[in-house]
């Protein structure tokens, strides 16, 4: 009984980041999304302030 408990909590664990990331897989595209980052050109998007890490 503990065994199939044991095998039953590591699919569990192997699956379920498979299934979070099945959702950013259909993200929405199209218009009226705007890309924040882009690449290399990243912070061209945003208005920097002061200098921090």
């Amino acid at each position: 009984m503990i065994r199939r408990t044991v095998i039953a909590a590591g699919l569990l664990a192997a699956l379920g980041p498979l299934g979070a990331l099945t959702g950013c897989a259909n993200a929405p595209q199209g218009p009226g999304w705007v890309t924040l980052i882009d690449g290399d050109k990243g912070l061209d998007n945003w208005a920097r302030l002061g200098d921090a890490n």
